[in-house]
């Protein structure tokens, strides 16, 4: 009766744990830089060169204008948008991109 218990527990608490750990690592990412209130423009590094899945991910919140190596740069992005994509595990860094 109580081992459901203790497994049910458990695995709650290995997810919340993951949550956790994906909030602080997309709040890291983002500490350098101003995220302003309308949309900008920014410069995302990926851990490797992204894929197809990668990349459709990144069109979702912003216009794509360019791959190049393990940056991928996109425009007209919104803030929580931004903040979403930050929190993923092969994201390594965001910064801030003039644009055009």
């Amino acid at each position: 009766m109580i081992r459901p218990l203790v497994a049910t527990l458990a695995l709650a608490l290995a997810y919340f744990g993951y949550e956790a750990w994906l909030d602080a690592g997309g709040a890291r990412k983002l500490s350098g830089i101003e995220v302003p209130s309308p949309k900008g423009h920014y410069e995302l590094r990926v851990a490797f060169p992204p894929e197809g899945f990668h990349v459709t991910r990144m069109q979702a919140i912003g216009r794509l204008i360019e791959v190049k190596g393990h940056s991928v740069f996109l425009m007209d992005v919104e803030p929580q948008d931004l903040r979403a994509i930050a929190r993923n595990y092969w994201i390594v860094g965001v910064a801030r991109w003039k644009g055009l």
